[in-house]
């Protein structure tokens, strides 16, 4: 066996073994200060504009339920933009709505939570409270 190339493989080992420490520290580091909710935050926010835009958008009456349980989270929403908070200051995602059009509800730690349309009304609820 040649003793060179062993040793850069075990010298290229180490290196590579010290780049994944370092990314899984860093990874680590993320993830506690993001943290998750952050993530969550970002996306029920923009999920629930598009849920409002299109009830805004279809003729007749409608109830829509959000897919994931949201217990933990306050939400807001009003005709120009929907609040979602949990534990820090609230992420707001703005829309507009057509002419005539209202948009309200607050909720807060619910599990389940719905959107209701009525003529130019739309609520955010609990999905019981409907």
């Amino acid at each position: 066996m040649n003793k060179k190339a062993f040793e850069m493989s075990a010298i290229a080992i180490v290196k590579l073994v010290a780049v994944m420490l370092l990314a899984m520290v860093a990874l680590n580091i993320v993830i506690t200060f993001g943290g998750k909710d952050a993530a969550i935050i970002k996306t029920t926010s923009e999920d629930i504009r598009m849920m409002v835009n299109v009830l805004a958008g279809i003729s007749g009456d409608a109830v829509v339920k959000y897919p994931q349980d949201l217990a933990g989270y306050k939400l807001e929403l009003t005709s120009a933009s929907i609040s979602i908070t949990a534990d820090a200051s609230p992420h707001y995602t703005f829309f507009s709505l057509p002419d005539k059009f209202i948009a309200k509800g607050k909720i807060e730690n619910t599990k389940e939570v719905c959107l209701f349309k009525n003529k130019r009304e739309i609520v955010l609820s609990g999905c019981a409270n409907g």
